[in-house]
Order: structure tokens, then C-alpha cells, then sequence
């Protein structure tokens, strides 16, 4: 069980992942590496400067750099006091995180349902064609490169980010990324980050498990959620969009030494550009709860994003190549 299974820390990305932005997952479930691993925070040390009240090293990435400067956390508005339990990252209800750290799961997963509505999928269509947020919105630009547009919005109701990403992959066709996205036994076999991923059907529904591998001494996360990808006809285009919940399941209970990640919504939108490839919208949040400081998760969704853009587009040549 790593630190964070003991309530002392925890982030969680299932991947900002493609299914885990884990993409999963920003999540890889969906930035899905945990957002941790190469585009992430490498390994932590133990020894003095620690994180909180773990008692671990500074984090490195890859070779012994300085953490980055905090950026501007998402504000905590001043309300009731965190339940019990909420600071030990214990089963206590928190209406607020507090300031700077990761908030304690304050919804839980949706009850099992049937599907997305026509009104979802057309909303996440529609945010292909929008402007970019204004800069004195709620939406702010929080990174941008290579193509690449990252905003982030603070979840009231957890005090973390959520975030949409706007991009593109210029050699790969829009429906070899939604094949290759879909595609979990694929996943497998590129994502080094996936520990254990499947697929069952429970009450009729079709239902992912996915565990995401978190590096030592972080405890592995893992998602239990329903997808649904539609080939869309809008005005003479062709659009693909997949949505993404978290749900609770009775047949799929918590194991020991995982944290479930309780609360995860994603959707991913694909067009082509025009050219030889796709035009990318994903929308991504998900709750790890623990106790990490919220702006270090943020930092790696950050990083995270880009990085996997590059992975799903070797994957995808791979995938051309194999079918």
C-alpha cells in the first residue's frame, strides 16, 4: 500500500487520460499516465523536504531538478469546515478541500445508468466550434504548445481544476485515433501505465475497470466507468465523440491498497482537419482525493498532456501498420 492509501497523500490521473486525457483517461482512463511516469513527477525520495506530512523527498523529474513555482491555485471559497476525517483523506465528507491540497472525494460516482443523452453528445460537439474562452472568463489558458491549447476552470465543488484541451494530430486520421482510443487490448500493449484493464457487462451495461500503476510510494488509482462513441452527422460532417462517467457497480468493489477514483467525467471529440489528420476537443476532471497539493496535480496535467498527444500518435502509426 503505498503512502497515499494510508490517507496522507494521493493523486490520480487515470489517466488526464484519452479515456485518459486518461484520456480513460487527461486521465488515461483517458492525461491518463497518473499524469505521473515521463510527462510527471518521476519518483519521490525520501529524506527532509517532503511533501506534506509524508515525509518524502523532493520529486524529480528524471534527474534531480527543483520543483516548479507553484501557479495560482484554484481559490477555496469560504464556507462550511471539511467533515471529519477529511484531513487524515479519511471518510469524512468535505464541502471544501483545503486551500492547496487535493479534496477528499465530494461527489461519488453516478449510480449505474443506461447510456449518455443526445443533449450531451451535442454539447461536446458544439465546443469544436466555439472561441477560444475569454481571458477574463472562468476558462483560463493554462498552457500553449505545438498546437496544443490547455485551459482549466476551478470545480467549485472540489476545489480542483477541470480542464479542456484543444489540439490535433497532423498525420493520423480521425478514425485510426478513435479506432486506437477505443481500442482497450491495444491500450495494454502502449500504455505502460495500465495495471490491470478490461471490460465486462453487468445488468446490460458495458463497464471498464481500469487500475493505472502510480510510482512508489503512491498507491495505484483505478476507475470504474461506462464510455459510449457515436459517429455523429453534423451539417455534412463527420464527427466523432466519446463520452465518459465514473459509476458505482456493486461487482466491481474497492480492493485494498487501491484508491477508487469516485468522481471522473470525460468527452472526447474528434474531426478531420482538412488535410491528413484530426482536430482534437477533450474535456476531463476527475477527483483523486488524498492529500497532494492541488497545484503539484495540476503541474502534471500540465506536462502530462502534450506528452501523451505525442504517445497516441506513435500508437496510432503502430496500429495503421498492424491492421
Amino acid at each position: 500500500m503505498g503512502w497515499d492509501g494510508m490517507g496522507w497523500d494521493g493523486m490520480g490521473w487515470d489517466g488526464m487520460g484519452w479515456d485518459g486525457m486518461g484520456w480513460a483517461g487527461l486521465g488515461r482512463a483517458g492525461l491518463g499516465r497518473a499524469g505521473l511516469g515521463r510527462a510527471g513527477l518521476g519518483w519521490a525520495e525520501r529524506g527532509r523536504a517532503g511533501l506534506g506530512r509524508a515525509g518524502l523527498g523532493r520529486v524529480r523529474l528524471g534527474c534531480p531538478l527543483k520543483l516548479p513555482r507553484p501557479p495560482s491555485r484554484c481559490p477555496a471559497p469560504q464556507a462550511r469546515r471539511a467533515g471529519p476525517g477529511a484531513e487524515r483523506g479519511g471518510p469524512g465528507r468535505a464541502g471544501l478541500c483545503r486551500p492547496g491540497m487535493a479534496a477528499p472525494e465530494a461527489e461519488g460516482p453516478v449510480s449505474l445508468s443506461r447510456g449518455f443523452s443526445e443533449e450531451q453528445f451535442g454539447a461536446a460537439c458544439r465546443e469544436l466550434d466555439q472561441p477560444a474562452p475569454a481571458a477574463a472568463g472562468p476558462w483560463q489558458l493554462l498552457l500553449e504548445t505545438a498546437g496544443v491549447r490547455i485551459y482549466r476552470r476551478c470545480h467549485t465543488q472540489s476545489g480542483l481544476y477541470e480542464y479542456k484541451i484543444f489540439g490535433g494530430l497532423a498525420d493520423v486520421p480521425p478514425k485510426l485515433c478513435v479506432d486506437v482510443y477505443m481500442d482497450l487490448d491495444f491500450r495494454k500493449e502502449w500504455d505502460q501505465y495500465v495495471k490491470e484493464l478490461y471490460e465486462e457487462t453487468y445488468d446490460g451495461e458495458k463497464v471498464i475497470y481500469w487500475e493505472v500503476k502510480y510510482p512508489f510510494p503512491l498507491s495505484n488509482r483505478d476507475y470504474v466507468y461506462v464510455r459510449e462513441c457515436r459517429e455523429m452527422d453534423v451539417h455534412g460532417r463527420k464527427i466523432w465523440v466519446v463520452l465518459a462517467k465514473s459509476v458505482a457497480v456493486p461487482q466491481c468493489p474497492e480492493k485494498p491498497g487501491i484508491i477508487r477514483v469516485k468522481s471522473y467525467k470525460q468527452s472526447l471529440v474528434i474531426e478531420s482537419d482538412g488535410k491528413a489528420g484530426c482536430k482534437v476537443y477533450m474535456y476531463y476532471f476527475d477527483n483523486p482525493g488524498g492529500m497532494i497539493p492541488s497545484w503539484l496535480v495540476n503541474w502534471a496535467a500540465k506536462t502530462g498532456v502534450p506528452a501523451f498527444l505525442k504517445d497516441i500518435e506513435k500508437a496510432c502509426l503502430i496500429y495503421s501498420k498492424s491492421t
